[in-house]
């Protein structure tokens, strides 16, 4: 029974099936007509190509003017947006730009040039081979055919897609080639890459090309009947590396971690690409045979202020892809200035980076503050620095006394020596005794005028042929007493108790009585001075009078005075 009330089943998928009907013919009709509006955009786009390929040919019919009729050749759309006859396009049937590799077929009949995009190559993906490169054949009726072709330093084959550089040729040489097919109308006559003669290798012809950019290296094969092949392409090679420095100054009054770096970089052949220090590039203008930079901003990281030195490489880019690095560049960090280790003005950066802030010109740096560059310029507490100037004379000491080998053969028993002082005075001592090679240094130190603080040592003065006599060489002796306790000190280079020593002498000693204040002023008359001594002796450095302060004999003078100094203030 129909329901009055709407429509049925049936209706209603009438209704459906009628209206995706309308909505299929309709999207056919869109279809059609995209796809109509796609096709004649597209004759828009081939016949843009196509004339601005037939302009090329008429603007350099120096390339057809040796040919005679029917001449045929090949342009790649690359060649005509490189040397601005066309602008780079895109497919409108794909939406995708038009591949530089698309060739177009020139003809010539008569003075007339005709030009016609092969559809067949227009999705070529070799777009790097193409991108940079004008390729351009041309070719008359009965001429042979060839193949230019690129080899390495190593004789294999390479592409050419860009520069030819060092990484490239794994060396410097570049050698083009063409691979030549004969005909029926005889053998290759000729052969010439870039004007010059090739040289015939098996099928091939070829001649090494030198650094430069060539935009048409022209390739010609002639065979006997004269009829010629002409092929250009654009070869561009570089294996000279670029050249440049680095030096760095200072930003601010003092050694900061933020520097200027003044930069140069130069390449004659490919030009400049970029400068790459650490993680940062300096680009420059790409291609500049020439380049500096002034002044450029740059940050250390990892910064302490402990005074040590930083150093610098870089790498130069060319266009090319050839490498440079830089020799190092060296710069020394301010040093925070503690009162254990006050430095000298030449332990700054120069003499105007103290600040007021951290230390310098006399001025002290206040506690709980922090230098205005860093927060780890200045510790916690007050610190020290001499920027200002240094008290006059003042000095420490230092004694070598250094074990002549196998000198135990003194060391016996009633023993005796005689030594004889300065003013001419002799003793003869009873006893063990042993022998040293004996240096004596006056160490000069600099002093901080405000608080009389060690900020390091300056230079030094060895007074030892003033204080000695010569005996082929400066020696000091330990006498030792003339027992058995004596005897055995003597064996073992040790003292047991200080009456186990009579005398430290030198030979030419400073006072009538052969006492000398060394490392150890003691005699037998006076057996309480310098009681808090230890009671150990061997061989070292001795500074400032104490055996307490005492370092390998094997330190140098330089490292032993800056200890001196330290000791003393």
């Amino acid at each position: 029974m129909r329901n009055k009330k709407g429509f049925t089943l049936i209706e209603l998928l009438v209704v459906i099936a009628l209206m995706l009907s309308i909505l299929g013919i309709a999207i056919v009709s869109l279809v059609s007509t995209s796809n109509k509006k796609k096709e004649e955009a597209w004759r828009q786009v081939k016949s843009q190509i196509e004339t601005a390929a037939e302009e090329y040919v008429n603007t350099n019919s120096y390339m057809f003017e040796s040919f005679e009729s029917d001449v045929t050749g090949k342009i790649s759309v690359g060649t005509l947006v490189n040397e601005d006859f066309l602008n780079k396009i895109t497919n409108p049937k794909t939406g995708k730009s038009i591949s530089y590799c698309t060739i177009i077929n020139i003809g010539k009949s008569g003075n007339k040039y005709t030009a016609k995009l092969d559809e067949n190559t227009i999705y070529n993906s070799d777009i790097a081979s193409c991108e940079k490169r004008s390729l351009i054949t041309v070719s008359e009726p009965g001429a042979p055919t060839g193949t230019v072709k690129y080899y390495d330093s190593n004789n294999q084959q390479t592409s050419n897609n860009g520069w030819f550089n060092l990484e490239k040729l794994h060396g410097t040489m570049l050698r083009a080639c063409i691979d030549a097919n004969t005909n029926k109308n005889g053998p290759i006559l000729n052969a010439m890459i870039n004007g010059n003669d090739a040289i015939k290798d098996g099928n091939s012809y070829c001649i090494n090309i030198n650094d430069g950019k060539y935009s048409k290296l022209k390739f010609t094969l002639t065979n006997s009947s004269g009829k010629s092949w002409i092929s250009y392409d654009s070869v561009y090679k570089d294996t000279i590396r670029p050249v440049g420095s680095i030096a760095i100054r200072q930003k601010d009054s003092w050694a900061s971690k933020d520097v200027l770096l003044d930069l140069t970089a130069g390449d004659d052949v490919s030009g400049i690409s970029t400068f790459k220090i650490g993680s940062e590039y300096f680009n420059g203008v790409s291609g500049t045979t020439s380049w500096t930079r002034t002044g450029a901003p740059y940050q250390f990281q990892n910064v302490s202020y402990d005074g040590s030195t930083k150093s610098l490489t870089g790498i130069i880019y060319d266009v090319a892809g050839n490498t440079y690095n830089t020799n190092a560049a060296t710069y020394t960090l301010y040093k925070s200035c503690m009162p254990s280790n006050i430095v000298d003005n030449g332990s700054w950066y120069n003499s105007g980076s103290c600040t007021t802030k951290c230390g310098g010109n006399g001025q002290r740096q206040l506690k709980n503050t922090k230098d205005v560059n860093s927060n780890d310029s200045c510790a916690q507490q007050e610190q020290y620095a001499y920027c200002g100037g240094t008290k006059v004379g003042t000095e420490a000491k230092a004694y070598k006394w250094e074990a002549v080998t196998g000198d135990t053969k003194h060391c016996k028993k009633d023993n005796s020596i005689t030594l004889t002082g300065v003013h001419g005075d002799s003793h003869t001592y009873k006893g063990p005794y042993r022998k040293y090679r004996f240096t004596e240094i006056i160490c000069s130190c600099n002093v901080d005028v405000i608080d009389n603080k060690n900020c390091g040592y300056s230079g030094y003065t060895d007074i030892t042929s003033t204080t000695h006599r010569n005996e082929n060489g400066y020696y000091s002796y330990i006498i030792y007493n003339n027992n058995k306790a004596g005897l055995s000190s003597c064996n073992s280079e040790k003292q047991s108790k200080n009456t186990n020593v009579q005398r430290i002498c030198i030979n030419g000693g400073v006072s009538n009585s052969l006492e000398y204040h060394g490392w150890y002023w003691y005699s037998s008359n006076n057996p309480t001075r310098y009681k808090g001594d230890t009671k150990t002796f061997k061989s070292g450095w001795f500074v400032n009078g104490s055996q307490k302060d005492i370092y390998p004999v094997t330190d140098s003078v330089e490292s032993v005075c800056t200890n001196a100094c330290e000791s003393k203030y």
